[in-house]
């Protein structure tokens, strides 16, 4: 029993030790997409917040600021999916609303709290059991198992309650993302790009389509067709489901997001020309297969798992 205790407590040292975070995916430099850069510098500049130092493309249908390294230099991350289902205005206020966060006092992106929080996400991800440890039999690995799983609700159950205690704060730096943005992008477009954040589910489905029954150049592609030709009725139910929906615990309702948008109408201060949009379009053109083909190896694992 004092050998398992020490165990534990050499492990949840090793899980504190701070790491400093490293988004996930590929980066894209200036000289690979110059008018890309430029525009992430104009919306900076606009919002009166720094550069960030790197941008990086995944698969997922969403976008993401974060702080890397240990000089803690800010990172964009852009969805590719997303990028090409949105609109020139819309791509101008994904940028925004992820820059607004280095200036709006995010509790969750810095400091003791963010590290609490990789803290807790770390141990409970070394606590639970994976595939293979499930799939042994017998009573040894069963009670294994279940006594793992037991003590990996520790590490959830407390990083549940720092969520709900910072949870107030983490919305309402969402809701001055969301006006900082709307003043940049105009409300119009923000009101598109908060409704097309909830139908990433769509992208399961193109990236189907486009590994057994393609149509478009890419999954991407097939995903912005998918948005772009939805019938109005079910954007209608989306929108009638949304409620109290929100995107995860940390952002707010969007029915509220929308209606804090709309209550504050703006024609937007940087505005892309579509010349421009398709130059950008050109230069992430050459990411679009490998960042596909990720996307569809994680998909292929989650099936499997």
């Amino acid at each position: 029993m004092v050998g398992f205790l020490g165990v534990l407590i050499l492990l949840f040292a090793w899980l504190a030790v701070p790491r400093p975070y490293q988004p996930e995916g590929q980066e894209v430099s200036a000289q690979d997409a110059p008018e890309l850069h430029a525009l992430v510098g104009r919306v900076a500049a606009e919002l009166g917040v720094a550069r960030p130092v790197r941008v990086v493309l995944d698969g997922q249908a969403n976008a993401s600021m974060g702080l890397a390294g240990w000089r803690r230099e800010p990172v964009l991350a852009l969805g590719l999916p997303l990028w090409w289902a949105l609109s020139p205005q819309g791509q101008v206020g994904l940028i925004a609303h992820e820059l607004a966060h280095l200036r709006n006092g995010d509790p969750a992106r810095g400091g003791v709290v963010a590290l609490a929080f990789s803290v807790l996400e770390r141990m409970a991800h070394a606590l639970l059991p994976d595939g293979i440890s499930r799939s042994k039999e017998g009573l040894i690995p069963m009670v294994t198992n279940a006594l793992m799983t037991l003590l990996a609700l520790v590490p959830l159950g407390a990083a549940r309650l720092l969520a709900w205690l910072v949870g107030a704060d983490r919305q309402a730096a969402e809701f001055r993302a969301d006006l900082m943005a709307t003043r940049v992008a105009g409300s119009e477009a923000m009101v598109v790009l908060l409704d097309r954040l909830h139908m990433a589910h769509l992208l399961d489905s193109a990236l189907h389509k486009q590994r057994y029954m393609p149509e478009r150049p890419h999954a991407f592609a097939e995903y912005a067709f998918m948005l772009d030709h939805l019938p109005q009725e079910q954007w209608a139910a989306q929108r009638a489901a949304l409620g109290r929906t929100s995107l995860d615990d940390s952002h707010p309702a969007t029915s509220d997001r929308l209606q804090v948008v709309l209550s504050h109408p703006q024609p937007g201060t940087v505005h892309l020309a579509p010349k421009t949009a398709e130059w950008i379009r050109l230069e992430l053109t050459p990411f679009v297969r490998p960042i596909e083909a990720q996307a569809q190896e994680w998909r292929q694992y989650l099936l499997n798992h």
